[in-house]
């Protein structure tokens, strides 16, 4: 069958279907500015009369049929077929979007969680908790940590962003202020001192504390020649480095048996969760190990000591 005739019976098809006479198809389709009289439709049934592209809509319209219905191999269960299959490509569509969507909210609330938990291990800190070994903290060292805490203050407190540093940071956890008024005159006589070997071109023995800092080997690993000691110096990144060793050692001397740090702890997990904290001992730690779906109170704990066991609440 050709296209012409094929075209033709699913009009006679449809005429049929709504009862209706050529005559009254052919007066509905006038109505709409398709001039077919009786015998012009009569001979688009029979294929004789090929239907224009123009035509296709306002026929299709009067027929309650879409156009594509009047094409061979569509109408029916093929224009069903055709609607289900874009249904369906609609639907993946729109499942791909939300599970972008859930999969960036889940990386934000990690995100989020953990900076909650970095401040209320601070908050505790700052109240006096301690105990050996009361917190593992998810980070490789006492450097790192700080680094991300001073990072989430800076966001969550951007006023005083520019004007905090570590030492400010370390009377929040509740070092003395004493202790830290102390460290910044430390701080502040290696800087002149500093100043004074650069004016007389001499070597500059670095501090022990001092972090960040290149060191000259060829004259000793403790000694700063004045060509690389003078632009870091200059350009305040010898202050920054003095204040951050400062505060890093004043946070292991304070917390260096209270907080163990170990990258990667993904074993633990809040109850109900599939995220790894970020802290685990603070109060009201319910977490678990992902082997197990409760708290393990038999396990051996000569390899690991669960955060708090040995030490308050």
């Amino acid at each position: 069958m050709d296209v012409d005739r094929a075209i033709g019976k699913r009009i006679e098809a449809r005429r049929i279907h709504r009862e209706w006479s050529q005559e009254e198809l052919s007066k509905r389709l006038r109505e709409v500015g398709v001039n077919w009289s009786q015998v012009t439709l009569s001979k688009v049934e029979k294929g004789q009369r090929p239907v224009k592209l123009a035509e296709t809509l306002p026929v299709s319209t009067v027929l309650g049929i879409e156009p594509l219905a009047l094409v061979p191999g569509w109408g029916g269960l093929a224009t069903l077929r055709a609607r289900a299959d874009q249904n369906l490509q609609q639907a993946m569509h729109r499942v791909h979007q939300t599970t972008s969507i859930l999969n960036h909210a889940r990386h934000e609330l990690k995100g989020i969680r953990a900076k909650a938990e970095l401040f209320h291990l601070c908050c505790e800190l700052e109240e006096g908790r301690r105990g050996p070994r009361q917190y593992v903290v998810n980070c490789r060292n006492e450097k790192e940590f700080l680094e991300l805490l001073d990072g989430t203050v800076q966001e969550f407190d951007r006023v005083d962003a520019g004007e905090r540093d570590w030492l400010d940071l370390m009377e929040e956890l509740g070092i003395g202020r004493s202790r830290i008024r102390n460290a910044r005159a430390q701080i502040s006589g290696d800087l002149n001192d500093a100043n004074d070997q650069v004016t007389y071109r001499r070597a500059w023995e670095v501090p022990p504390y001092a972090i960040d800092i290149p060191r000259d080997t060829e004259w000793g690993e403790h000694l700063l020649q004045p060509p690389e000691l003078e632009p870091i110096l200059n350009n305040g990144r010898l202050q920054r480095a003095l204040t951050c060793g400062m505060a890093l050692s004043l946070f292991r001397r304070e917390f260096g048996e209270t907080i163990v740090f170990r990258a990667g702890d993904t074993k633990w997990f809040r109850a109900g969760d599939e995220e790894p904290l970020m802290v685990r001992g603070l109060k009201g730690d319910r977490s678990h190990p992902r082997s197990h779906h409760k708290p393990d109170t038999t396990a051996d704990d000569t390899d690991e000591t669960y955060p708090g066991k040995n030490g308050n609440g």
